[in-house]
């Protein structure tokens, strides 16, 4: 029979592993809309940008990078209260945790606000209960500061990542596994870029549209300085940072980390918001899901990411108008994949899924703490 505290803790769990569902419900949505820009409740103001930033980038893909921007101090500052602090601190259990845990939901709870406050129209709303002059000082003052988070939560989470590696000393197998997950971490974003040429071939006959809005896509990536940024910076670190390092970590303690993977891979895919992205990038979640359940590293995730999107840039880039000069053998290989039948290229797209899946259950065997569960 189970102990009252087992209880407790079990319900705890779960009323955790709700919430998280929840919050990232909400947020998904919230992300959705605000990218599409479909109310006018969501507003763009240009005092919330730096000048010089937007000076060097194209301004016709400009509000992309501003949408990653505003979300990015919001992500960055949830990872390092909810996840970076309690581990560097070493309070995940009794009193202490507990006061720590409650601490970082309260700032969490005010950076929500803050977020709504600069991202949406909300001050325009509380002008009737406030003076107009204190709400326009306010946005003014949320506007300038905003972006000014993201650097000094990255900072600081920076500090916590050192703290928490100058506590724990790697011996050699350590050593020699993050080295072997740090060469997968680039092949599965190579294989991946791979396997999503195959899926986009073998699905064409059903979303012609959707492949050739997919194919502009990935050349405006390597064409546009505002979509490049995003690629291979923006995208990878906000990106992981929320599904992997935050949706999936949290739920992974509540519930079965299959169910954990699987839940943040939909998650990732609806990000995505379109029918042929959700598939290949449900696919990405996956694979990254379970380096990041094998290895407990964010940062793995991050360099599988940016090699898969550099991939497609590279893979796509034929026009001879890119950021970097076009590789004629990649272009080639990326040619011969997508003119393959659609039932070969639905095999070969297999086969390199459970090729993946085999280098996953090979870093898992390597890793020195596999042993111990």
């Amino acid at each position: 029979m189970a102990e009252p505290n087992q209880k407790i803790s079990s319900a705890f769990r779960v009323v955790k592993g709700i919430f998280v569902i929840l919050f990232a419900a909400a947020w998904l949505t919230f992300a959705i809309f605000y990218w599409s820009q479909r109310y006018p409740f969501f507003r763009m103001t240009e005092g919330a940008y730096i000048p010089w930033f937007r000076n060097f980038l194209d301004a016709d893909n400009f509000f992309s990078v501003s949408v990653y921007l505003h979300f990015a101090p919001f992500i960055l500052l949830l990872y390092m209260l909810s996840v970076l602090f309690p581990k560097a601190i070493g309070t995940n259990s009794g009193i202490t945790g507990y006061i720590a845990k409650f601490i970082s939901f309260l700032l969490m709870l005010t950076g929500t606000m803050f977020m709504l406050a600069t991202c949406t129209s909300l001050p325009e709303y509380v002008k009737g209960y406030l003076s107009a002059s204190t709400v326009d000082s306010f946005v003014l003052i949320s506007d300038q500061v905003y972006l000014y988070i993201a650097p000094g939560c990255l900072v600081l989470s920076l500090i916590l990542v050192m703290i928490i590696m100058s506590s724990s000393k790697a011996g050699g197998a350590q050593l020699g596994f993050l080295i072997l997950a740090f060469l997968f971490s680039i092949l599965f974003g190579i294989m991946i870029s791979a396997a999503s040429c195959l899926i986009i071939t073998a699905i064409e006959p059903v979303l012609p549209d959707s492949i050739a809005a997919i194919e502009s896509f990935v050349r405006t990536m390597g064409t546009s300085s505002s979509m490049f940024l995003i690629a291979l910076v923006l995208a990878p670190l906000v990106e992981e940072t929320a599904f992997r390092g935050l949706i999936q970590q949290h739920l992974s303690t509540s519930f079965n980390p299959v169910i954990s993977i699987i839940l943040s891979s939909i998650a990732f895919g609806l990000w995505h918001r379109n029918l042929l992205q959700i598939i290949y990038t449900i696919l990405f979640g996956l694979i990254a899901g379970a380096l990041y359940q094998i290895t407990g590293r964010l940062r793995h995730c991050i360099l599988t990411h940016v090699t898969m999107n550099f991939a497609a840039i590279m893979a796509f880039n034929d026009t001879g108008a890119g950021i970097i000069s076009p590789q004629p053998q990649i272009i080639a290989a990326r040619q011969y994949l997508m003119t393959r039948s659609p039932i070969a290229a639905g095999v070969f797209a297999a086969l390199i899924i459970l090729a993946m899946i085999a280098l996953l259950i090979i870093l898992a065997i390597n890793n020195p703490a596999f042993k111990k569960h």
